[in-house]
């Protein structure tokens, strides 16, 4: 029970500490997992335990109705708990324990360059179906348009165009964007240049400019005019027209990473907002393109990621403190979990993956997963009795190791029919779900119970050894006295 309530205690914090985050699906997320780990432990302490109840209670009465059955030996034969029997002296051996922790750096190593090598990327192409007809076209244009990049347009609100400072920021904003590295400098279109190229003849400025928007209609589509469509054509030829909010386009050259296409989109908000045109709603020319929003969220990614996994970090530090009651088992304990998480980023970079928003949540959940394998070998540490470390940790290993492998197994095989899906989403799942199953197991049942084995805390007072051979298989799988006395006085009533 106490290694329950640490779990869920250090779930449900960190999960309601990432509501206070900015983006909203992680904010909903997160919210919704806060929620459902309360539930649980709430289920777990009050339901499962009347469950169980009742069925001991099931077994006794069965054995009281049967005088002198024995359930059948290969009933009992616990074969995970007689493994761990055997293999937990010779894992805290001294050669296995020098080859765990030469293994344990050398992932560790792994999954440092994997962090330092990872991007932060996101791409909407990768969530549609391969089949789909979207993903055929953003691919053939990928393939066969590779040079070119984002078009982006540039929208402006209702100024004065009258007015020969505004008429000069205008023309300084084209030059901004074509002297623009990450821009195509012949990609630039805008309505305004092409207008004072044209040589317009004399009249009001709005006659001139009906005058070439009536022979250069398709420039129509980049303003937005005061008048209707049935009598634009008039509104032009006698300039009674004023107009509301117009747009210059551009595109951008192929930029081949997040950071570049943070830097591109920096580049041109900033030459943007040095632009001053007061009679304008925003006060300055406006970029925008829908990948922007997706560049944006990358950063947001990054950032509250960072943010996120340190607040995590410092909840499950406090908790295990707090509830196992150990300083070195608690850091022990943390230093596993810190691991695990690393080498879980290391593995998503190794097998292509990226910073985004489906490996983003994996990692927000495996600080918990990885606490939970981790955690319940440091509890039964605490609480066993032995002459020395070793053997305290052999005996964790030896009573706690079957249900910490049950629980990452059966994790594994909740995600195993998914790794033949062909969508991105599940098989980012898949991945990632497999490296917190393989580095959490690794961590929890085996680096730490080595670590323990060294330098775990050790009372100075005499214990009695710890005997799990010795413990009768049969015996530790029937029901408790106290209900099968309950169950005889019943019956001697």
């Amino acid at each position: 029970m106490q290694s329950i309530l640490l779990l869920k205690k250090a779930d449900r914090n960190w999960d309601y500490l990432y509501f206070v985050q900015s983006m909203p699906i992680l904010r909903a997320f997160c919210f919704f997992a806060g929620t459902g780990v309360i539930f649980l432990y709430i289920f777990a302490c009050s339901y499962f335990v009347a469950c169980l109840v009742l069925d001991e209670r099931r077994r006794a009465s069965q054995l009281a109705s049967r005088p002198g059955w024995k359930p059948s030996a290969w009933t009992r034969a616990a074969p995970c708990h007689r493994v761990f029997q055997k293999v937990s002296p010779v894992l805290l051996s001294i050669p296995v324990s020098v080859l765990v922790t030469i293994t344990a750096l050398g992932l560790a190593a792994g999954g440092a360059y994997g962090l330092s090598q990872i991007e932060n990327d996101y791409d909407s192409i990768w969530y549609m179906r391969h089949e789909s007809y979207q993903y055929q076209y953003y691919s053939t244009l990928a393939e066969r348009f590779s040079g070119q990049g984002e078009r982006v347009e540039v929208y402006i609100g209702e100024v004065d165009l009258e007015e020969k400072e505004t008429q000069d920021t205008l023309i300084t904003m084209v030059e901004l964007l074509k002297k623009n590295n990450y821009i195509r400098s012949a990609s630039v279109d805008f309505w305004f240049s092409a207008f004072k190229e044209s040589d317009p003849e004399e009249g009001t400025f709005f006659k001139q400019l009906g005058s070439f928007l009536m022979k250069q209609t398709r420039y129509l589509q980049d303003l937005r005019l005061n008048v209707t469509s049935e009598n634009l054509w008039d509104a032009l030829d006698q300039g009674t027209f004023s107009v509301m909010a117009s747009r210059a386009k551009f595109q951008h050259e192929a930029l081949e990473n997040t950071t570049i296409k943070n830097l591109a989109m920096d580049s041109v908000k900033l030459s943007m907002e040095g632009l001053d045109l007061p009679s304008s709603r925003f006060g300055h020319p406006v970029a925008y393109t829908f990948m922007y929003v997706q560049w944006e969220a990358n950063r947001i990614i990054g950032k509250q990621l960072v943010r996120n996994m340190g607040l995590a970090f410092a909840v499950i530090a406090l908790v295990s403190l707090l509830l196992i009651a150990d300083p070195i088992v608690s850091l022990l304990v943390f230093i596993c979990v810190a691991l695990s998480v690393l080498e879980i980023i290391g593995g998503a970079y190794f097998m292509g993956l990226t910073i985004e928003i489906v490996t983003s949540i994996v990692l927000i959940l495996s600080v918990g997963l990885a606490l939970d394998y981790a955690a319940h070998i440091g509890v039964t540490y605490v609480v066993t009795k032995g002459r020395n470390r070793r053997e305290r940790a052999q005996a964790s290993v030896s009573s706690m190791g079957t249900a910490v492998a049950h629980g990452g197994v059966s994790t594994m095989l909740a995600f195993i029919l998914v790794a033949f899906s062909n969508s991105y989403v599940y098989l980012t799942f898949f991945k990632m779900f497999l490296c917190v199953v393989v580095f959490g197991l690794f961590h929890g049942i085996v680096l730490l119970p080595v670590l323990l084995s060294l330098v775990g805390s050790h009372s100075e007072h005499n214990e009695q050894p710890f005997e799990d051979n010795k413990v009768d298989t049969e015996k530790r799988n029937r029901p408790s006295d106290v209900f099968e006395n309950s169950i005889d006085d019943k019956t001697k009533l």
